[in-house]
């Protein structure tokens, strides 16, 4: 029978509520719009075996799966037979399970990445080969796109256009209207 979190998310017994789910107990929930490819099942792979499941998948009363159903994937891959989860006091159609479904899929999405800090991480990273990347959602191809994205490709002008970059454009004060010449 699946046990009944009697404290919220929130409050400071939370961890207590963690547990170790038995994986072929689990399923995928029939209405998850996120599909999970190869490529991303074999970076969670190496990430399951190099560092073990550092992330709590979360399931629905009835052990239906909320969010974490590549890691799921991922560990059944790689033979493991409990994953660590937090299993939600409601059933996998309450609108608060689909709004974890949906928000655990996309949220992630509007956070801004700054693509200097990340490439200079795969750099680092890629220093023992290629191979290092597996398992930060990087190849090195993808490395490299990112690493001239990141970095800005000066090019010499001649002469002809020197004097162009050189012209200075008048401002104008937005308060005032003055105008000057940098």
């Amino acid at each position: 029978m699946p046990r009944t979190p009697s404290a919220p998310p929130s409050s400071p017994d939370f961890l207590a509520h963690i547990e170790m789910l038995d994986v072929s107990t689990v399923r995928p929930h029939s209405r998850n719009d996120g599909a999970h490819p190869d490529e991303e099942i074999m970076h969670l792979r190496e990430s399951i075996r190099e560092h073990d499941i550092y992330r709590n998948v979360v399931v629905a009363q009835d052990g239906t799966l909320l969010a974490g159903h590549g890691v799921i994937l991922a560990a059944q891959a790689e033979g493991k037979t409990h994953v660590p989860g937090y299993r939600m006091p409601y059933g996998p159609d309450d609108p608060r399970a689909l709004k974890l479904l949906v928000g655990d899929n996309h949220v992630a999405r509007l956070r801004e990445q700054d693509d200097a800090v990340l490439a200079a991480l795969l750099s680092e990273i890629a220093v023992d080969g290629a191979q290092a990347l597996l398992g930060t959602g990087y190849d090195e191809a993808s490395m490299q796109a990112l690493l001239e994205s990141a970095s800005p490709n000066f090019q010499p002008v001649g002469m002809e256009e020197q004097e162009r970059l050189d012209e200075k454009a008048p401002l104008e004060c937005p308060e005032c209207g003055h105008r000057w010449v940098p």
